[in-house]
């Protein structure tokens, strides 16, 4: 048991290398690049508002929509990237998208061995999501919803198992929520999760008072999370 434990840390890291390293160096690095013009689009804003100072406001790049009011879903991924971009040009958007996905698969393989399936049962599983997800490898926000919505599955799951107390499940989420909301438009995706184990508890609660209980600390969670939203440069604006 004692060596078992010791090496599934060491694959976990293995499986991040592996991922990490045959996105930045395979071929994929071009299709994380070129298979939309997004990649370019997120660079262009991004690298607007770090001359700039400024969170970007008015459409300042198509030739129709000039000056159009604007409002950015995911300003500050597109800080990032274009940080990423201007440093070490594309290799900079390559490595940072590559460190995302291998992140998530990585969180993932370690939840399902956390949970307690069998370490080919988790690695297979791995395997697979990567397969189902992989068309949606590309150099783009969205890639940070992934890991993001695994982090929100991780501390609700957390919860639910009594891991962790109401209050460490608000200190986790809240934050996340306010990052989230800041980085990517499909935050909303963080309030679906809380919800989902909402209405879970609520199918539960008239025969269990240890649910009721938890069904009134999700509650608030899902309240502190939902103000929490507001907190970006748009305000109710990026929710409408």
């Amino acid at each position: 048991m004692n060596a078992r434990r010791l090496l599934l840390p060491s694959l976990s890291a293995w499986m991040w290398l592996l991922f990490f390293l045959g996105l930045s160096l395979s071929n994929w690095r071009l299709v994380l690049i070129n298979g939309d013009g997004d990649a370019c689009l997120h660079w262009r804003i991004g690298n607007w508002m770090i001359e700039h100072h400024a969170v970007i406001r008015a459409d300042q790049f198509s030739h129709t929509r000039f000056q159009a009011p604007l409002i950015s879903k995911e300003w500050l991924s597109e800080v990032a990237f274009a940080a990423a971009g201007n440093a070490f040009g594309w290799n900079g958007v390559v490595l940072l998208s590559a460190a995302l996905i291998a992140t998530n698969l990585y969180l993932l393989h370690r939840l399902l061995l956390k949970e307690g399936n069998e370490l080919m049962l988790s690695t297979s599983l791995v395997l697979l999501a990567a397969m189902a997800c992989s068309s949606h490898w590309l150099a783009r926000p969205h890639l940070i919803t992934h890991l993001l919505t695994l982090a929100f599955l991780w501390q609700l799951r957390e919860f639910d198992r009594e891991r962790i107390t109401a209050m460490a499940l608000a200190t986790w989420l809240i934050p996340l929520m306010i990052l989230w909301t800041n980085l990517h438009g499909a935050f909303f995706t963080g309030f679906v999760l809380v919800g989902v184990y909402l209405a879970g508890y609520c199918l539960m609660a008239r025969k269990n008072t240890g649910v009721r209980t938890k069904l009134k600390a999700l509650a608030v969670v899902l309240i502190g999370c939902l103000l929490a939203s507001f907190i970006n440069p748009n305000g109710w604006k990026l929710h409408a």
